[in-house]
């Protein structure tokens, strides 16, 4: 049976890459390859399997199958292109993200004859696509959302400095450590299942992160639960070295949530979490002694 290869590479000091960053990228990897392929083929199934493992740098050949035979896989060839066309949109997706979470949200998207879309995004900068990228970002939300899971689980492993893509021997898509928060923090395409909202609250930190970075995610307690957010405010960062932060320091915010509609649960889920503005930090509260 025919096969096309796709190579995952992990860069740096990977000799012990911790097993669930590795297996949250190639789960997520395979998720969104497999939505690709439904974009050339609404039947498509597929199937991704780790051929093999190299030592030294981490690199894994994921071995990608055609598993569908009826609806439009009437031939071998046919099956193959449909996988082709899917690994092009998945790294063309990867690259979307990369180009969306340093440039700010899509704003519009314009066809071109060649099939091809022009997407500007917030700033005004422009990125050429292929159609079937833009409709993937449209109408997938739970793929921009594991993309986004993968480079968050890739920020927090910090031996790992570089990850790739490569299809037939050519590099599709790649990121170094300095972009995977900027990645993880990219926007999704808001639609009639997706919401924002922002409130005034208070945080808890758990663990900041003491660089001043605007896409690199703190975690926080936010009423009784964990939650991971980035912090936006631009004014804050430029203060942070004067701040102090331990255990249970809290923070009144402005917090974004990012929510998708649940169809079984029939309601908005919350997803992501951004800081946009801090108005003070506190210490922690004092303990006091019993005697």
């Amino acid at each position: 049976m025919e096969t096309k290869t796709v190579t995952v590479k992990f860069g740096g000091q990977v000799e012990s890459v911790d097993v669930n960053t590795f297996t949250r990228v190639l789960l997520d990897y395979a998720g969104v390859l497999q939505a690709s392929c439904k974009i050339d083929d609404p039947q498509a199934k597929i199937a991704s399997n780790v051929r093999a493992v190299r030592p030294g740098c981490l690199e894994v050949d994921l071995s990608i199958i055609a598993d569908g035979i009826g609806g439009l896989f009437k031939d071998p060839e046919t099956s193959m292109q449909t996988v082709a066309n899917g690994i092009a949109i998945a790294s063309g997706f990867y690259g979307l993200k990369k180009f969306l979470g340093r440039h700010g949200k899509a704003v519009s998207a314009e066809d071109e004859p060649n099939g091809k879309s022009k997407i500007t995004a917030q700033d005004g900068s422009t990125i050429t696509v292929m159609g079937g990228v833009t409709n993937l970002y449209v109408n997938c939300p739970q793929v921009s959302e594991s993309v986004s899971s993968s480079f968050d689980a890739l920020d927090n492993d910090p031996r790992i400095e570089s990850m790739s893509i490569s299809s037939d021997g050519d590099v599709t898509f790649s990121a170094d450590r300095s972009e995977f928060g900027m990645i993880a923090s990219s926007p999704s395409y808001e639609s009639t299942k997706t919401n924002t909202m922002e409130e005034d609250t208070t945080l808890t930190v758990v663990k900041p992160v003491l660089e001043r970075s605007t896409t690199r995610k703190w975690e926080f307690v936010w009423r009784g639960t964990k939650v991971t957010a980035n912090i936006s405010d631009k004014k804050f960062m430029d203060r942070l070295d004067d701040e102090l932060f331990g255990i249970g320091t809290s923070m009144d915010v402005r917090l974004k949530i990012a929510q998708e509609f649940d169809d079984g649960l029939k309601a908005f889920i919350n997803k992501r979490y951004e800081v946009v503005r801090v108005y003070s930090v506190a210490p922690p509260p004092q303990t006091d002694s019993l005697f």
